[in-house]
């Protein structure tokens, strides 16, 4: 079922997907060079930002290209049936998405308290991945609204691809803005670094 599924998800994927994935590993690329940049300068926390941003979307890649959000929903509707709550699942699905929201609000907002005193490109980031989140957690929601305002097209891009497309977009660009940054510092003030 599983290598049915990977093969169906990578044969059948749309230009808009692919294009979704090369955007996700273009910005995992950056940030990864952003925290390498973090890295020399000696910035530890800023560093852990960014190798936890590059995991994240070749994460968010690798998920793109292979539907695991699918794969996750196929799972739960035999499992709501084999035990017998199938009827109630939208209760169900309903908690699992308020958890889902509850979960990427905190953990974002920590992500910015903890992060409030770093460079402000790290701050920018934070808020392009809020981006990321909104849209992982509209796509969870899977209802009949949802999938409509998903499905709009705008000049025959859809509204999702805008969406999913615009937080790595925001992500990028402060990656880029960072590590450009850093370079500059160093050059000012050759050997100083800090650590925190």
């Amino acid at each position: 079922m599983l290598r049915e599924h990977f093969h169906t998800a990578f044969v059948s994927a749309s230009w808009q997907e692919w294009a979704n994935v090369a955007n996700y590993l273009l910005v995992a690329a950056l940030s990864g060079r952003a925290a390498r940049a973090a890295r020399v300068a000696g910035l530890r926390r800023e560093r852990r930002f960014w190798l936890g941003a590059t995991a994240m979307l070749l994460f968010f890649a690798f998920n793109k290209i292979f539907d695991l959000q699918t794969l996750l929903t196929l799972y739960g509707r035999e499992l709501a049936k084999d035990q017998g709550w199938y009827e109630a699942r939208r209760a169900y699905q309903g908690l699992f998405i308020k958890g889902l929201a509850a979960s990427a609000i905190m953990v974002l907002g920590a992500l910015a308290w903890s992060l409030r005193k770093t460079d402000g490109t790290i701050r920018w980031a934070v808020f392009g991945f809020v981006f990321v989140a909104a849209f992982v957690v509209l796509r969870a929601a899977s209802f009949h609204h949802a999938k409509m305002i998903l499905g709009l097209s705008v000049s025959h891009l859809s509204v999702g691809f805008l969406q999913e497309i615009i937080g790595p977009i925001v992500i990028g660009s402060s990656a880029m803005i960072y590590a450009r940054r850093s370079r500059r510092s160093r050059r000012a003030s050759p050997g100083r670094s800090v650590h925190r």
